[in-house]
């Protein structure tokens, strides 16, 4: 998600190695910590998150412009809240290695192929994270839940329009301006992109401006979160309103805040 900000200007903080560090291990013991209790209801749980997402967020942090690094550590931190133990921690390290298209380049051209891609490839990383064929239906049915709730969204906010694929996403224009009332300009759940009408008719026409294109990147990094899984739609909502913005920055996001051109 991109939110609307009021400030005339920004400034950029450059962070050392170190500072990065500290900052993931931050925002990953909250993060790791907030979900563990989500999800086991125990002090145990709640500190083994947030034990898990320090040390991850903290790695991460040091090599925050390995953005494929951030994303496998992540991986793991997900893998770990799934299965309770270091081995779903590998797994996960593991599977969120694999990458969006499988290789295939019919992932960015097909809207079918698209879908189909996606399928196969959550169902992977379901299966390498839990070990079994169960973790191959639970993977698949996360991921389409996360399409389904941004194709929902995109329905709704375009006044019931169909959708425009468009380089490996599905784009809705926001004619009903949901974002101008609930602040951003856009946001992406699974592969599905809602964003103002100027931006997304900008990218159908190829006439979007510097920071259209910056926009576009920034929502398409969000789309590479999908190894998050099940945990995805509370971590978005967890980063973006509590103000940690964890997921909308390095190391978890491959073209955060830090990078966006002035207009």
């Amino acid at each position: 998600m991109t939110t609307v900000t009021t400030t005339a200007t920004a400034c950029t903080v450059s962070l050392s190695t170190t500072g990065m560090a500290v900052v993931g291990a931050t925002t990953g013991a909250v993060a790791g910590g907030l979900t563990g209790a989500a999800t086991g209801g125990t002090l145990q749980s709640t500190l083994q998150g947030a034990a898990y997402g320090a040390v991850s967020g903290g790695v991460a942090g040091a090599f925050a412009e390995a953005g494929t690094l951030g994303q496998m550590i992540g991986g793991g931190v997900n893998g770990y809240l799934q299965t309770g133990n270091s081995q779903g921690f590998m797994r996960g390290f593991a599977a969120g290695g694999i990458p969006q298209n499988l290789g295939f380049d019919a992932y960015q051209t097909s809207g079918a192929a698209n879908i189909s891609i996606g399928i196969v490839r959550d169902g992977i990383r379901g299966g390498l994270v839990s070990g079994n064929s169960e973790g191959v239906r639970l993977g698949i049915a996360y991921g389409q839940v996360n399409n389904a709730a941004g194709h929902l969204l995109g329905f709704v906010s375009s006044n019931f329009s169909k959708p425009k694929f468009n380089d490996g996403a599905f784009y809705y224009a926001d004619s009903n301006h949901f974002g101008k009332t609930f602040g951003y300009r856009a946001i992406t759940f699974g592969n599905v992109i809602t964003g103002e009408e100027t931006y997304v008719n900008a990218l159908t026409l190829n006439t979007a401006s510097v920071h259209a294109q910056w926009l576009d990147g920034h929502e398409r990094g969000h789309i590479t979160q999908t190894w998050l899984g099940a945990t995805y739609i509370p971590a978005q909502a967890l980063s973006q309103w509590s103000g940690l913005k964890f997921l909308e920055d390095a190391p978890f996001h491959p073209l955060g805040y830090k990078t966006e051109p002035q207009e």
